[in-house]
Parts: C-alpha cells; structure tokens; sequence
C-alpha cells in the first residue's frame, strides 16, 4: 500500500473520530434542552392545574397563603430553568459550528482519500497497458 494513502487513511480516521466526539456532545445538549423543556412544560401545567382548582372549593392552602408562595416559588423555578435554557442553546449554536468544522474536516479527508486512490489506480492501469 502507498504510504501516502496510509497516511490519508490515518489522517481520515481522526477527523472521523472527531466528527463523532462532537456529534455526541451536540447529542448530550440537545438531551438536556429536551428536559428542561420539558421540566418547563410540567411547572406550566401544575401551575395551571392549580389556578383551575383555586375557588372550586374551600382550600386550605390558598387560605393559608401557601399558594402565593408556591407561585412565587414556581416562577422563580421557571426564571432558572428559562435562564439556563438560553445558555444551553446559545452552547448548542457554538457546538453547531464545531460540528460543521469537524463534518467539513471529514468530508476533505474522504474526497482527498478518493481522489489519491482514484490516482494510484490510474498509475497502476497506465502501468498494466505498458507492459
């Protein structure tokens, strides 16, 4: 085998590995995001579900005032999770130019890959018609 195309091989698993290295981080974030979205969608609807109950029938928590304290203690959940919501996707925008950067890399070694064996082929075709 012709050391440059070992050398492209070589060259051509790494920037693989790397692809998949940030393809898996992009993966973790994106998992994150949908639990915090859903962590959001679930204060929501108990904060709802708790709004249609007030004055359905005597409660003893609205009128201890638990409930403007749980309000209170919803919306601030709500503020962290919304907070650490936006850190995550703007993370996730640099973790996508990360990943195009590694996908590009990829592509190049491949295309370079074919285009050295698609030579050494040529090489070795003209060869055989020499002799």
């Amino acid at each position: 085998m012709n050391v440059r195309i070992a050398q492209i091989r070589g060259l051509q698993h790494l920037t693989e590995l790397q692809l998949r290295a940030e393809e898996a981080k992009f993966a973790e974030l994106k998992l994150r995001e949908a639990e915090i979205r859903r962590l959001l969608a679930d204060l929501k609807s108990e904060r709802a579900g708790r709004m249609a109950a007030v004055g359905q029938a005597p409660d003893l928590a609205f009128a201890a005032g638990a409930d403007v304290r749980w309000l209170r203690w919803v919306d601030q959940r709500r503020s962290a999770l919304n907070s650490e919501l936006a850190q995550l996707l703007a993370a996730q925008d640099t973790m996508r130019e990360a990943l195009r950067r590694a996908f590009g890399r990829d592509q190049a070694t491949k295309a370079l890959l074919e285009q050295e064996e698609k030579a050494r082929a040529q090489i070795r075709a003209r060869r055989a018609n020499w002799d």
